[in-house]
């Protein structure tokens, strides 16, 4: 009788620390949620850095003006169309992208394969000695140009991270101006986001940290050819 009396109280005590255990164990939890909710409220060290870009700056549609010739099929052979796209439908047109004079052959379409937004622009450029637009492609994703100030920005991203850069383009001449990348650790928390931003001439490098991803103003992406596109 004497040995139940003590394992019935036995049982109670482990009972009882049970429920204390459960209770703190709660009670942190609260308490950690609450931390993140007043982190989360708090700017990130991006969001603040963000503040210091020109937010005026929004690469702009005026250089749809330049575009001439947009899905002339005399500008290129239907099999040629098929060689470099398939059954993508790709929109074409011509625009002076570098500023060399002469103007080079753009396609704008949606990328068929990989995470996240594939909005595409591939440049062909015009060859005075030859003739003819060039077979080196330069790719640019979800791009923004913006005519006037000679500036091109391109961004892409999946479900790990991404890369953005900023180039300029005058007188026949390319020059990155600007190398960003990221790394995405775990949607919506704080501090999951890591950004490297590297600027000309690239001797430094700068870290910043945010909880989702949120490039300069100027890295929106604008339509080139197609406006039904967001």
């Amino acid at each position: 009788m004497r040995s139940f009396y003590y394992l019935l109280l036995s049982v109670i005590f482990l009972a009882c620390s049970e429920e204390i255990n459960r209770k703190s164990i709660i009670r942190v939890v609260k308490n950690q949620t609450q931390t993140i909710k007043i982190k989360r409220s708090e700017p990130t060290s991006h969001a603040l850095y963000l503040l210091t870009r020109d937010s005026s700056i929004h690469n702009s549609l005026s250089w749809k003006k330049h575009i001439s010739i947009i899905n002339d099929n005399r500008l290129i052979s239907e099999l040629e169309l098929v060689e470099r796209y398939g059954s993508i439908d790709p929109d074409f047109g011509l625009l002076d992208w570098n500023d060399d004079g002469y103007k080079d052959l753009f396609f704008e379409y949606y990328g068929p394969a990989g995470t996240g937004a594939k909005y595409r622009v591939d440049v062909h450029e015009y060859n005075s000695k030859t003739k003819k637009y060039s077979d080196q492609i330069y790719s640019f994703m979800n791009p923004s140009f913006d005519y006037e100030r000679r500036i091109i920005t391109s961004h892409y991203y999946g479900l790990g991270g991404g890369s953005a850069f900023k180039m300029e383009v005058k007188n026949g001449m390319k020059d990155t101006v600007e190398y960003i990348s990221f790394q995405i650790y775990e949607s919506d928390q704080f501090d999951s986001v890591v950004y490297y931003y590297s600027q000309k001439p690239f001797k430094d490098t700068l870290r910043l940290t945010d909880n989702w991803v949120n490039l300069p103003n100027e890295y929106t992406y604008v339509p080139f050819l197609n406006e039904d596109e967001p």
